[in-house]
């Protein structure tokens, strides 16, 4: 039961609070009594309230609600100040935080609080050392000064570790759902990125390639060349092996020095091979000439 305004407005105040304190006081309940209603009386009434508060069991009850509601499974309390007049919220721990730690917490944000209490529904206290998950179970009076507020906690499903366990098995399977459905678009990403590797390198490949071809160029050159001065030098043995045979001297005197010209020749295509272990031909001649040149534009 609670005093209004206008019933404070009549001169019935006496008779009205002794009869209202004394059904209460059989019913073992307490009398609630807003804050303003007191702020309408005068100072008589005033001193009579307070000498009721002192002598009896009367508590006064704000307008303003203590909330409490979660916010990514932590419980936020939303509770009116009585010195600043304005709301405060505060975040719990429900494992780590207890009721004492709620009350510091009450007492550091406003100063003027100098009685901060919790107790249960029927008025008996809760030890500070009662963890705020413990305290969040049932609905629970907070005391601040000589203001009582009721507090409702809302209901909150705690997760057992049988629902922990299937929340990560349907967590895993969305995430495979979710890689399966964006596998083409993660691809085509994917292509984009290595394209744009592959002009990059390209660009910074270009004036490589460009240097390789003139190499290229020059080594082949260079084997042509060798080649026809080659074609060359055999033709000029060749003439001389004959004017020497056939002009010059018979075939008897000429027959071992034609030998052992071939098998010079033969000896010098075999320390070729030794050495560059390829064939005597053109496109050795060239690979051959081509890394020469690589090596000497190295050392430049």
């Amino acid at each position: 039961m609670c005093l209004t305004v206008r019933e404070y407005e009549n001169n019935a105040f006496t008779r009205f609070v002794s009869s209202c304190f004394r059904v209460n006081c059989k019913k073992k309940k307490r009398v609630p009594f807003s804050q303003e209603m007191f702020d309408v009386l005068d100072n008589s009434d005033r001193d009579r309230v307070d000498r009721l508060k002192r002598t009896e069991n009367v508590k006064f009850v704000s307008a303003a609600d203590v909330v409490v509601s979660y916010h990514r499974g932590l419980p936020r309390i939303t509770v009116p100040l009585p010195s600043r007049k304005e709301q405060c919220v505060f975040t719990l721990k429900p494992i780590t935080h207890t009721v004492g730690d709620l009350i510091q917490m009450l007492k550091k944000e406003d100063r003027g609080i100098d009685r901060a209490t919790v107790t249960t529904t029927d008025g008996i206290r809760i030890g500070s050392n009662n963890t705020i998950e413990s305290l969040m179970e049932n609905d629970f009076r907070l005391v601040i000064n000589d203001m009582e507020y009721l507090v409702t906690p809302p209901l909150h499903h705690k997760h057992t570790m049988e629902n922990l366990e299937s929340l990560s098995d349907v967590r895993m399977i969305i995430g495979q759902l979710y890689e399966t459905l964006q596998v083409r678009e993660h691809y085509a990403t994917m292509e984009k990125q290595v394209l744009a590797e592959l002009e990059a390198v390209r660009l910074e490949l270009e004036p490589l390639e460009q240097k390789l071809r003139e190499l290229d160029a020059t080594a082949e050159r260079k084997a042509n060349m060798f080649i026809w001065v080659c074609l060359v030098l055999m033709s000029i043995q060749f003439s001389g092996l004959a004017r020497l045979t056939w002009w010059e001297y018979s075939w008897d005197i000429m027959e071992p020095v034609t030998y052992f010209v071939n098998y010079g020749t033969t000896m010098a295509l075999f320390v070729y091979f030794v050495l560059t272990r390829q064939v005597a031909n053109s496109s050795s001649v060239c690979q051959l000439l081509t890394a020469s040149l690589n090596q000497q534009t190295k050392r430049k």
